[in-house]
C-alpha cells in the first residue's frame, strides 16, 4: 500500500490548493460502488469535487451515493440513457475544477494518487495536457479483494513522455483511471466525442498531439478485470472506433499507414470469428501492398512494444 502523507508533502499541497473534479459515470454500478467512492474519500489531497453521473441506473446506485453526507459529492441523474462517451461529456460540463480525473464505479484510487500528481505538476511548473502513472490490473473472485486471483502492473518499463502520440498510434498504453487531465487540454478538444467503447483512447491521443505529457513512476490506482469475457460485438465496435479515431486525430503523413495497421487488426478479428465476407471486403478496400504494410507494422509493434511497455489489451 502507498505510504501515508508526511509533513513536508502536506505543506506543499496545502500551499498549492486547487480544485480537482472527479467524474464518475454510473449505470447499475452498485456492486463495487462503496469501495470506489471510499477510495476518493481516503485521498490525502482533499480539495476535490465528485461529479456522479447516474445514467438512469435501475439498481441501488443512487441510494448508495446519496447515503454519503459530503457536500463535495454531487449527484446528477441523466435525462436519457446515453453511451459512455456522451455521458462523460455531459458530466464534464458540470465540473468546476482546474484538473479532471475519471474514475469508473468498479475501479480504485490509492490514497496518495492525487497528492503525487499535484505535487509533480507544481514541481515542474510547466503547462501540461495530462499526467499519468502505473495501474494495478486485477481479477477478483466473487468473495472479495482478499481472494484476488491474479494481478499485474501496467505500463511496465520506463514510462514515455516525449512524443507520446507516436506510441499511442500503435495502441493505448495509458491506464485511463490513472490520468489527471488539465481543464485547458480538455477544452482544447471541444467535446469528448461520443464513442461507445473507445472514448479513453480518443482523449489521450488527441491531447498528446498538442500538449506536453508527464508521468509518475508510482502505482496509483487499480483496475478491476471482470470475469465476464468482453463480447465479440464490443471488440468489433472498439476496433472500428479506433480506425475512426486515427482518421480524425493523426497527421496526414501518418494517416495512410496507421489506417492500414488498424484495418489489418480488424481483419484478424474478423478472421478469428470466421467473418470471411468482412475479411474479403477490407482486403479489397486496402489492397495487397497496404495489407502487407499493415501486417508488418502489427508484427513490429507486438515485438517492440508489447513486452517493453505492457500495452493495454
Amino acid at each position: 500500500m502507498i505510504s501515508t502523507i508526511n509533513n513536508t508533502t502536506y505543506k506543499t499541497i496545502k500551499k498549492n490548493r486547487i480544485l480537482i473534479s472527479i467524474i464518475m459515470n454510473c449505470y447499475n454500478g452498485e456492486k463495487y460502488l462503496n469501495e470506489t467512492i471510499n477510495s476518493v474519500l481516503l485521498q490525502t489531497y482533499q480539495d476535490w469535487e465528485l461529479i456522479f453521473w447516474d445514467n438512469q441506473s435501475t439498481d441501488t446506485s443512487a441510494k448508495i451515493v446519496k447515503s454519503y453526507n459530503d457536500k463535495r459529492i454531487k449527484y446528477f441523474y441523466a435525462k436519457k440513457h446515453t453511451n459512455l462517451g456522451e455521458a462523460r461529456n455531459l458530466a464534464f460540463k458540470k465540473s468546476k475544477g482546474k484538473w479532471v480525473g475519471f474514475l469508473d464505479v468498479d475501479d480504485i484510487w490509492y490514497p496518495q494518487k492525487l497528492e503525487f500528481q499535484i505535487n509533480k505538476i507544481y514541481k515542474l511548473n510547466v503547462e501540461i495536457g495530462f499526467i499519468y502513472g502505473r495501474c494495478k490490473f486485477f481479477n477478483q473472485s466473487e468473495d472479495g479483494v482478499d481472494k484476488i486471483k491474479k494481478s499485474r502492473i501496467r505500463p511496465t518499463g520506463k514510462l514515455p513522455e516525449e512524443n507520446l502520440h507516436n506510441q499511442l498510434y500503435l495502441g493505448n498504453l495509458i491506464p485511463f483511471t490513472s490520468v489527471l487531465f488539465s481543464i485547458n487540454a480538455l477544452k482544447n478538444i471541444s467535446d469528448i466525442k461520443p464513442y461507445k467503447f473507445a472514448p479513453d483512447y480518443f482523449l489521450v491521443l488527441a491531447i498528446s498531439h498538442n500538449f506536453r505529457i508527464i508521468a509518475i513512476t508510482e502505482t496509483i490506482c487499480a483496475y478491476r478485470i471482470h470475469n465476464q469475457a468482453m463480447s465479440k460485438k464490443f471488440k468489433e465496435i472498439g476496433y472500428k472506433e479506433c480506425v475512426d479515431i486515427i482518421n480524425s486525430v493523426s497527421t496526414k503523413k501518418d494517416k495512410k499507414v496507421l489506417n492500414c495497421y488498424y484495418k489489418v487488426r480488424l481483419m484478424i478479428f474478423y478472421l478469428m470469428n470466421l467473418k470471411l465476407v468482412e475479411v474479403k471486403n477490407i482486403f479489397l478496400e486496402i489492397g495487397v501492398l497496404n495489407f502487407l504494410r499493415g501486417f508488418l507494422g502489427l508484427m513490429i509493434f507486438t515485438i517492440r512494444y508489447n513486452n517493453k511497455l505492457g500495452y493495454l489489451k
